[in-house]
């Protein structure tokens, strides 16, 4: 694992690593992991573990931290969901431009908040895995918030471990240009759904909206697991290894 970085288009660096096989090969099939929420590139272990995981089954792997998050520039609080498709668009174009990478055997795994930027920007990508996918951003993070949600001022939301993530007005007012359910019926690659039925942040019915709008081949596994993949988060990982292994390894 190696870090590699990449600048967005307000100036700031957007740190990720990189992960490959140790078979050598010219190119690979690739996957870029997406981050949640107020979360980072490694997803609290379980993108750190899934990303060797795969680069030990002959994929080169990717995850960057959004601006504002983990070790990338910025200030989060200013963040948007624009600003995160804008930064999502700019870490496709690095990857696609590695050497190594086959262009025509890419997927994109997003979990929670990370599904939806996915779905904003619709990445020319083989395949999709959206974990945890949230159709309705406004509202369903507005809940995650609770009292501390603030569409006039600053929303703080603090988590189980302590952390806050704070987000200006501009967050909340930026969800007026996206119909996500509409912008997933724009997707026609193939689409892994993966939702945990014991999920209290982010109920199925979200998954099963964006799935009855995906045009192209989809699947929807409903897992006995929650929102961060617990109690077993090995049964996940095979899940979407298995998915890719299908996908991606198919010419």
């Amino acid at each position: 694992m190696r870090l590699v970085s990449v600048k967005n288009k307000f100036g700031e660096v957007l740190v990720g690593f990189e992960v490959k096989p140790t078979v050598k090969k010219p190119i690979y099939p690739t996957v870029v992991l997406v981050h949640g929420f107020g979360d980072t590139k490694e997803e609290s272990g379980k993108f750190t573990d899934l990303a060797k995981i795969l680069a030990s089954e002959g994929f080169c792997v990717y995850a960057f931290d959004f601006s504002g998050r983990g070790q990338s520039g910025g200030d989060y609080s200013e963040t948007t969901l624009t600003k995160l498709v804008s930064d999502l668009d700019v870490v496709w174009q690095y990857v696609v431009s590695r050497k190594h990478v086959d262009r025509g055997r890419i997927g994109v795994v997003g979990q929670s908040f990370g599904t939806t930027v996915v779905v904003a920007l619709n990445p020319s990508a083989k395949c999709l895995v959206l974990a945890g996918s949230i159709a309705h951003p406004k509202e369903r993070l507005s809940k995650l918030f609770g009292e501390g949600y603030d569409p006039n001022g600053v929303s703080v939301r603090i988590k189980r471990d302590g952390s806050e993530t704070r987000v200006k007005p501009q967050f909340w007012a930026d969800f007026k240009k996206y119909d996500i359910p509409k912008l997933a019926s724009k997707i026609k690659t193939q689409v892994l759904f993966i939702h945990g039925l014991k999920d209290d942040k982010i109920p199925v019915s979200e998954a099963k909206c964006l799935y009855s709008r995906v045009k192209g081949p989809k699947q929807l596994k409903l897992l006995d697991m929650d929102h961060g993949w617990q109690p077993d988060h090995k049964s996940v990982y095979a899940e979407i290894v298995s998915y890719l292994k299908i996908a991606l390894k198919k010419g």
